[in-house]
């Protein structure tokens, strides 16, 4: 942990080591269970900096909440027809129920990303520019670099938001950490987990061959 903490505090002086008109822009990827939250945790905590987190996850579920009565109406007949249930009795989308419809099959996943990955890119965009707004207009970020953190495993699948980053940092973790994490995390079995973390096969090489600079962390 130590020396875990030590890295970061080493990373941030070097990003803030290069000079920008406005806040940096940091991608925080890596295969699932990885720690990504963990390492964006720990950037928030230092001193003297202000890291501003960006948790695509979270705001994608909130796409997802926000437009799920059109997302049922797209999926519901190929749900019936794999017999998996993606509505609630309530009428309200069974997130567990879509997972599993579109991990099934690659072309019905790309279908809810050309759903919900505009609407995502419209929206941080938009806090990415409140961001900068507010720093410019706070004092008590006057004097504290800043920075925006990007938490997401598949920006690269969003281009134009990729295209916004200073850095990448990648964070690894062994195979037997991500496994036991995902287990206590999402209360899956081994072979749900398995299947997750075979479909994330090629994620580091999809970073690398962009023209950002790439670094790894290890957690």
């Amino acid at each position: 942990m130590i020396l875990l903490k030590k890295k970061i505090l080493f990373l941030a002086n070097y990003f803030f080591s290069q000079k920008t008109k406005r806040p940096l822009v940091i991608c925080v990827t890596g295969k699932s269970a990885s720690g990504k939250n963990f390492i964006c945790s720990q950037f928030e905590k230092l001193e003297n900096y202000n890291f501003v987190l960006l948790d695509l996850d979270k705001i994608a579920n909130q796409i997802i909440f926000e437009n799920e009565q059109k997302i049922i109406q797209t999926f519901k007949p190929f749900a019936d027809e794999k017999k998996i249930a993606i509505q609630n009795t309530d009428n309200t989308l069974c997130k567990k129920g879509l997972s599993k419809l579109l991990f099934s099959n690659p072309e019905l996943l790309q279908k809810q990303e050309q759903l919900v990955y505009p609407l995502l890119s419209q929206k941080v965009h938009a806090l990415i520019d409140q961001i900068i707004a507010q720093q410019k207009n706070t004092k008590r970020t006057k004097n504290k670099n800043c920075a925006i953190l990007i938490n997401a495993a598949v920006l690269y699948k969003t281009p134009e938001l990729l295209s916004l980053c200073d850095f990448i940092l990648f964070v690894k973790s062994q195979f037997l950490k991500r496994l036991l994490r995902t287990i206590r995390r999402d209360k899956l079995n081994v072979f749900q987990i398995l299947k997750r973390f075979k479909s994330q096969h090629g994620l580091e090489q999809k970073y690398k061959t962009t023209q950002i600079e790439f670094i790894t962390v290890r957690n």
